[in-house]
């Protein structure tokens, strides 16, 4: 059989083999699993990698096709870290571009637009590629991966979503509620699985919101988790409504809620004084699924 791939036959049982569903691999479990399947360097552009021993046969061997073995389906990649891109193929596949592409983080159910770049230009077909992952104002995106032949003609092309996670989640599992104030964006994952990611209001000038982490004291309270919450709630200290309230310090200071329409402009960026306000949808849905107790990161 004419063997174009790109890993040998013991990268394929590996890959093959049970693995953590919709979880990062640990950093030493990736870097394993990566030396084990990057191929050596015993590579032509006319037959691709040379294996000992064929691997079992893409489905449209024969034809020329392309496939992803790394990122894997359901994949969560986190920002910053270096991740090895990995795939074979079959037919005269000899160069690659890899680029990504994303949705930008809905406001409110509404679409925001679309972006991405390149990972690497066209470049020769070595079956693996390394790239650190960049933040995105997503909660996940496409890696794609393009294949051309000696003439530029592109000839394949296939794409697998991954799940991206910040930076400051990174050592963080199970059920929780992320709000980053730098990116003024908010997450909340369950079962280590992002379910939502919304664009906030924290505090303004003179008007801090506060970081905090469970069971940590400041300002004479206890902060980090979901201490109540309310479909309807009012703030007598301002006059005004908070709509989906969700404390998350024990005095009910600051908490998570819905801001009025008439201030929907200003998520993004830096308006309240000291709650994290969202659009009125979002926070319905995020009420919904949040449960009391729930703990709470502010980075």
């Amino acid at each position: 059989m004419d063997a174009r791939w790109v890993i040998a036959v013991v990268g394929a049982v590996v890959v093959c083999g049970p693995g953590p569903s919709g979880q990062e691999l640990p950093s030493e479990m990736a870097r394993q699993r990566a030396a084990a399947l990057v191929p050596g360097d015993d590579w032509s552009p006319g037959r691709g990698w040379a294996t000992t021993t064929a691997l079992p046969p893409l489905k449209s061997e024969g034809k020329p096709a392309i496939e992803f073995i790394l990122p894997e389906p359901q994949a969560q990649w986190t920002e910053g870290t270096e991740q090895t891109i990995l795939w074979h193929w079959t037919g005269p596949v000899t160069k690659v571009r890899l680029y990504y592409e994303y949705g930008k983080c809905k406001l409110g159910g509404h679409e925001r637009g679309r972006s991405g770049a390149l990972v690497t230009q066209v470049i020769p077909n070595r079956g693996h590629a390394t790239w650190t992952v960049p933040w995105m104002d997503a909660p996940g995106f496409w890696v794609r991966l393009a294949g051309f032949d000696d003439q530029d003609n592109r000839l394949v092309a296939c794409e697998r979503f991954v799940q991206l996670r910040p930076k400051e989640v990174r050592d963080l599992r199970g059920t929780f509620i992320v709000i980053l104030r730098d990116r003024q964006r908010l997450y909340y994952f369950q079962d280590d699985r992002l379910l939502r990611m919304h664009l906030i209001s924290t505090g303004r000038g003179g008007y801090a919101t506060p970081r905090m982490q469970p069971g940590i004291k400041g300002w004479g309270v206890t902060m980090g988790k979901v201490f109540n919450k309310m479909t309807y709630a009012w703030s007598r200290a301002y006059n005004c409504s908070m709509p989906y309230w969700m404390a998350v310090t024990s005095s009910g200071m600051i908490g998570i809620h819905a801001t009025t329409p008439s201030a929907y402009h200003r998520l993004g960026g830096v308006a309240s004084h000291g709650c994290i306000r969202q659009h009125g949808n979002d926070a319905r849905e995020l009420y919904k699924l949040v449960k009391l107790g729930t703990p709470a990161y502010i980075f």
